[in-house]
């Protein structure tokens, strides 16, 4: 299982301890909303798709305001208006 990381396009640090919460990086957490996953591994899905199921995935308040600050700036397209999209993604309902 994850030991608690916080995850990069390359992977997640896999350990034989429970599960500890994930820290999604912001731009995993656009890939990972906007179905982007092609630029992560294999091992990274899985984890984050663990971590999602076991409800210990975690996405912090600045990665919030990142996306905030990047839809503003028109740096980034997302799949639906900021608001919801960032409403839905702290929900889980992204992944």
């Amino acid at each position: 299982m994850i030991h608690g990381a916080i995850v990069g396009p390359t992977g997640v640090i896999w350990d034989a301890k429970p599960l500890r919460p994930l820290l999604l990086d912001t731009h995993i957490w656009i890939w990972v909303a906007e179905n982007l996953t092609a630029k992560l591994s294999t091992s990274c899905i899985d984890g984050i798709r663990l971590a999602r199921r076991q409800e210990r995935l975690l996405v912090s308040a600045i990665s919030v305001w990142e996306v905030a600050i990047l839809d503003a700036k028109g740096r980034i397209t997302l799949s639906a208006n900021c608001h919801e999209w960032v409403n839905l993604g702290i929900k889980g309902q992204k992944y």
